[in-house]
């Protein structure tokens, strides 16, 4: 079986997405994603660090609004990086968690956040060099 392929190779990075007032409001956000498809542009980039997933929960607050879009469009989820704040041992320092639990749990949160039932696909911010590949496939 072949492994899918992005139809559309170009995406739109929704990193700073909360920098953008005019696009604070779910209807606004909403315009904003049909007119970017109505131009050919239909892959969005997200991670679960963006804005404390902040960016996943208005995006999907405007996916929300019209519930036929979604078919429409590729969301990209990312995960691996955990910030220094959320880090629960005693070094609070950031650093990369590719473990398959952490990586679950990224994955349903950023779906829950999104209010989508699945990922078009999923990446890794960053080479984690104590990355256990098995693990990381289940």
């Amino acid at each position: 079986m072949a492994a899918p392929v992005l139809a559309q190779p170009l995406l739109l990075g929704m990193m700073r997405l909360l920098e953008y007032p005019e696009l604070g409001e779910p209807q606004a956000l909403l315009g904003f994603i049909e007119r970017c498809v109505e131009r050919g542009l239909n892959g969005f980039d997200h991670a679960d660090i963006y804005a404390s997933g902040q960016c996943e929960a208005y995006f999907g607050a405007a996916l929300r609004q019209a519930p036929g879009l979604r078919q429409r469009l590729q969301i990209i989820g990312k995960a691996d990086i955990v910030p220094a704040g959320q880090d629960c041992s005693r070094w609070r320092v950031k650093h990369y968690d590719s473990s398959a639990g952490y990586l679950r749990r990224a994955v349903d949160d950023s779906l829950a956040r999104l209010g989508v039932e699945r990922l078009d696909g999923f990446l890794l911010h960053r080479p984690d060099p104590l990355l256990q590949v098995d693990e990381v496939a289940e």
